[in-house]
């Protein structure tokens, strides 16, 4: 499937379950090597709820994994830039998206107008608890730990613990 949406991915990477990609044209996912996505609910026994979902949005958009990570049914959606480092770990069920999706205004949703996106970029070393959230425009720094069920709305600096809704620094790693 990864051949058939054109994904570019590493060696060594494996697939627990069937993960989901779609690739709008003219956009790049790039996974880097030894990744794992567990997409069947008995590859985790935390409790997947879904599989696992990448793509992209719309045209130029770029999703870039690094080296080492590992997902659990987690939901990726790139409509500008989003871009994971090295050895980053995902709890089972964490979304994150760079896009709005749709606009808070009733009338921009009927039209499909007045969607924002802005990058994301999720540093290296990084622990995403489980059913977590990252938004749009959000910087994860190196080596941090989100708590499970935060909502990452704001950048997050490196070396920390994160959480809450909307997720905030609790202590230094």
């Amino acid at each position: 499937m990864m051949a058939y949406w054109g994904v570019k991915a590493g060696k060594n990477c494996s697939f627990l379950g069937r993960t989901i990609f779609r690739r709008y044209p003219e956009t790049t996912i790039a996974i880097g090597s030894n990744c794992t996505f567990q997409s069947s609910e008995w590859s985790n026994i935390a409790g997947i709820a879904r599989r696992c979902m990448i793509s992209t949005l719309k045209k130029g958009a770029v999703l870039k994994i690094g080296d080492k990570c590992g997902f659990s049914g987690a939901a990726i959606s790139c409509a500008e830039s989003i871009t994971i480092g090295d050895h980053v770990l995902l709890g089972i069920n964490v979304i994150i998206t760079d896009t709005d999706h749709h606009s808070t205004g009733a009338k921009e949703r009927r039209e499909n107008t007045g969607i924002t996106s802005k990058p994301i970029v999720i540093g290296n070393n990084v622990w995403i608890g489980a059913n977590s959230i990252i938004l749009k425009g959000v910087h994860i720094g190196d080596n941090t730990v989100i708590a499970a069920g935060s909502v990452v709305a704001a950048n997050i600096p490196a070396n920390v613990m994160a959480g809450g809704v909307p997720a905030k620094g609790i202590k230094k790693l």
